[in-house]
């Protein structure tokens, strides 16, 4: 078939993800993956049908598909001489993914990073728990994605207008689950769900491996169109653009394998912002891939895993220690600016024996005597800061924070947290602003549990799409958010 051009728009802590008890319209998905280009100089045809909802046993689904624009990461095919647009179907490319760029890690987006006013990752996502249908997990689903949307909402709690910068869909629910669940089965994730051997010395149990195989990638049933009768792996599925995350919907009630709360194969970058060859982090999630496990895909690969018995603040959570993770090393420009942001660095800023809070083991590790003075106990040792010169904080840690997760604290705290490189305080430093725990309170009811309010006021505090802020270099501070697709 000849090319067709479409005239459409298209030292953290590691946590298990099931240790502890843990709404804006969507796109539909058939619209959006519809819209995707196909051919246009050589990606070839991508169709797509409605979400499909397996019913077989073994997972097997009827959701025809095929590739997507751009096979390799690289940019895509590059153009087509016969579009009067050349080659972009009159897409807007302010929108990603997009007719020239398609997948995770493409060059493209690091090229265009500035320009980029909305993403619309896809998300495949896999149902093991047997008595959870699909339906059960699109809707818990749907309310993650209405959270990661309000969160990308830069200075939303402030700006009425601030648009989402994520705008997530679900590609595709395959149904894993046991049909029918065997005799004298106990536990509530299916035989499906990948086990390692007991006698495994791994840290994680759970066969993140077994994803990317063949037998899997039957299950999935993502046609291969230039290949007939090969359905595509899920590094092709990365690769292709075709999903952007794979999310595991599991069930921790009944004690199973340990499994992460979210773990990343990401492509690493250089200070000049460029990739680096060949060069992948397994650690840029909360936790590392163990050897055996670690994807062989030629982008970046994250793996959320969503507990089907919890709220949807606890994968909130879990991706913002994703984030953290991320920028450990991953990518050095976050690496310079979340740090201080998330108070990373309290041996720097405070000259503490500790680099960040998370060190702390007492749900009254700090002792507030003041909106800028604290006293800390940590590791058996003591300290006091005043001025604290609070800034943001991290998953764990809101700026009025005692211990972990402590999201509901009213005493009032002096935070930059909303002026973070802005520069709008006395002497060009960044204005502080009290902080309690109201200011996260409207957020609670979107997402009600592991400190989801927090999460989605501290993701809105990032500096975002249209931030005035400055960065470490002394430039504009550039939009966070592209980097969770670099």
């Amino acid at each position: 078939m000849g090319a067709i051009c479409l005239r459409n728009r298209l030292s953290f802590s590691v946590e298990p993800a099931y240790g502890r008890p843990m709404t804006r319209p969507l796109r539909a998905t058939a619209t959006l993956l519809g819209l995707l280009l196909a051919g246009c100089g050589g990606g070839g045809k991508h169709e797509s049908g409605t979400t499909s909802h397996g019913t077989g046993s073994g997972g097997s689904s009827s959701h025809s598909n095929g590739t997507a624009t751009s096979s390799t990461g690289t940019g895509g095919a590059g153009g087509c001489a016969s579009c009067p647009d050349g080659g972009t179907g009159g897409a807007d490319l302010s929108v990603w993914p997009n007719p020239v760029s398609a997948a995770n890690s493409d060059p493209w987006i690091v090229a265009h990073h500035d320009e980029i006013q909305q993403m619309r990752p896809r998300v495949l996502g896999l149902n093991f728990v047997n008595g959870r249908s699909n339906a059960d997990m699109e809707a818990l689903f749907t309310q993650i994605f209405a959270g990661l949307a309000e969160g990308s909402r830069y200075h939303g709690y402030k700006n009425a207008s601030a648009t989402p910068f994520f705008e997530l869909s679900l590609v595709r629910a395959v149904d894993l689950t046991d049909h029918p669940v065997p005799s004298g089965y106990a536990l509530h994730n299916s035989t499906l769900y990948p086990r390692k051997p007991a006698s495994s010395t791994d840290y994680w149990h759970f066969d993140y491996a077994a994803l990317f195989s063949q037998a899997f990638a039957d299950r999935y049933g993502f046609a291969d169109p230039q290949s007939p009768g090969h359905n595509l792996t899920l590094c092709e599925l990365f690769e292709r653009g075709i999903i952007h995350e794979l999310w595991v919907y599991g069930d921790a009630d009944v004690p199973d394998v340990n499994a992460a709360e979210v773990l990343e194969h990401k492509q690493t970058y250089g200070t000049d912002g460029k990739a680096i060859a060949g060069a992948f982090d397994p650690c840029a999630g909360n936790g590392c891939f163990d050897a055996g496990d670690v994807p062989t895909c030629k982008v970046s690969v994250r793996i959320p895993w969503v507990n089907n018995t919890r709220g949807p603040g606890c994968l909130l959570h879990s991706l913002g220690h994703g984030f953290e993770g991320m920028s450990r090393a991953a990518v050095p420009y976050l690496t310079d600016n979340f740090t201080p942001f998330a108070d990373f660095d309290l041996q720097k800023h405070s000259n503490t024996p500790f680099p960040s809070w998370y060190a702390c083991s007492t749900a009254d590790c700090v002792t507030f005597g003041g909106p800028d003075a604290l006293t800390w106990k940590v590791n058996g040792g003591t300290g006091a800061l005043s001025p604290y010169g609070g800034r943001c904080g991290s998953v764990h840690f809101p700026p009025n924070a005692r211990g972990h997760y402590d999201d509901q604290n009213p005493f009032g705290v002096l935070s930059i947290c909303e002026h973070y490189g802005l520069h709008d305080g006395p002497g060009g430093a960044d204005a502080q602003e009290l902080y309690t725990n109201s200011k996260s309170q409207m957020y609670d009811m979107l997402s009600p549990d592991c400190e989801g309010g927090w999460q989605v006021y501290w993701r809105q505090s990032f500096p975002g799409l249209g931030n005035k802020a400055t960065g470490a270099d002394g430039a504009p501070m550039k939009n966070w958010w592209p980097y969770e697709y670099y």
